[in-house]
């Protein structure tokens, strides 16, 4: 967002982009709060559609379904806590970038924010039945949040140089 824009459209960008966030973590501690029969169930029935998919485009034999489903239950799981947190992680980038135009580190606070949450996260799993908390977990989480800043930093270095390129040409003619 550009230095010169209204505080009436800033305000309004920083609610969106807050709600946006907000409703993102209510998303992360449903999924969180499911008991541990519920949480694999809805591991078990992603992956059975994936091996669907498989089937259908002929790169999977019906009588392996129970093996795959057993095989890919892990790296499902690990796969959608990387996918909450690297959308976590752009959410918050967006919101501190859009609120506090002039924040120093703003990609830093929003990782540290995601770390956070991460951890919140897995300190809530403590309390739910059939489920644990895991510090690999908060790793996960961490680096799928870094991951999604520096995504949005290397757009953002890009974009900039770009603009820099077409003003100084621009000037030459």
């Amino acid at each position: 967002m550009s230095e010169s824009m209204s505080k009436r459209k800033r305000a309004l960008m920083t609610a969106i982009s807050g709600a946006a966030l907000i409703a993102w973590l209510w998303v992360i501690w449903h999924f969180s709060a499911q008991n541990g029969d519920m949480s694999q169930d809805l591991s078990d029935g992603f992956t059975a559609g994936l091996f669907w998919i498989l089937e259908r485009l002929g790169l999977a034999e019906k009588e392996r379904i129970l093996s795959f489903i057993a095989a890919m239950a892990y790296p499902v799981r690990k796969c959608a806590h990387f996918a909450e947190y690297f959308i976590l992680g752009l959410l918050a980038t967006a919101h501190f970038h859009v609120g506090w135009p002039r924040m120093e580190r703003k990609f830093l606070k929003a990782w540290i924010f995601v770390f956070l949450a991460a951890s919140a996260d897995e300190i809530h799993q403590l309390f739910v039945p059939g489920r644990s908390g895991m510090a690999r977990d908060v790793l996960l989480d961490s680096a799928a949040g870094a991951v999604s800043i520096l995504v949005v930093y290397f757009i953002r270095f890009m974009y900039t140089e770009r603009r820099k390129k077409d003003v100084k040409e621009r000037s030459l003619k």
